[in-house]
């Protein structure tokens, strides 16, 4: 298990906007006939969460195949270990970046009811991403919950709540203890909207100034703002 620092170390800062292509306006589009999170009531967030869970499996045998695919060996990569996760997400970033974005508006894409509900409920923007970008990511994150939920065994999924009326998580799946979460991170239009627990802001101060620097050094990231 991570100590708290290593855990703050391995976190994100407030923020954090990334590189847009050169050229192409930013347009926010809502899926249409797709309730965003942020309108859900509770009931409906308890079926977007079943939804949700239902979607792990298969997502994660779709990165297993994709991985085959382009000639990486699943039982190495998903090994499940805690080393595995930044060379994975790695790869996919890399190929995401192959992939470009889809040259279709939102509006126009067809692929669309084949994304995983994160993404259908969900506010997105053009130019976004193809629908194997999609899938990549979806893989990532049911292989990521794979092992906070074994080096976590206490972890629960539920849906995002939280004191704060406008909680970025709100009604999103999240995995989660009886404690506040150290950080949370949510995508916004153009940039990630990252949370660290106040405690940690307060004792960790140089913490927090370190990991600015550091994701300012990393590739697709144009600025932090904290």
């Amino acid at each position: 298990m991570r100590t708290t620092s290593e855990n703050v170390r391995a976190a994100l800062v407030r923020s954090v906007a990334l590189l847009t292509p050169a050229g192409r306006p930013r347009v926010t589009v809502t899926l249409m006939g797709q309730l965003l999170y942020e309108s859900m009531t509770g009931p409906q967030a308890a079926d977007a969460l079943d939804e949700h869970l239902a979607e792990r499996g298969p997502a994660l045998e779709r990165l297993r195949s994709a991985l085959l695919a382009h000639g990486r060996d699943p039982a190495t990569m998903l090994d499940g270990s805690l080393v595995s996760v930044a060379p994975l997400w790695a790869w996919i970033t890399s190929l995401a970046g192959k992939l470009g974005v889809d040259p279709r508006p939102l509006a126009e894409d067809p692929t669309r009811p084949t994304w995983p509900s994160w993404a259908r409920h969900a506010t997105l923007v053009d130019p976004h991403p193809p629908a194997e970008t999609l899938a990549l990511v979806d893989g990532f994150a049911s292989y990521l919950a794979r092992i906070i939920t074994a080096e976590v065994p206490e972890a629960r999924w539920e849906s995002g709540h939280h004191r704060i009326n406008d909680f970025p998580l709100l009604n999103r799946p999240e995995a989660s203890t009886a404690e506040e979460a150290l950080v949370t991170v949510a995508a916004e239009v153009d940039c990630f909207d990252v949370g660290l627990r106040e405690d940690i802001v307060a004792g960790h101060p140089a913490l927090v100034e370190w990991l600015i620097a550091e994701l300012s050094e990393r590739d697709a990231v144009k600025s932090v703002h904290r």
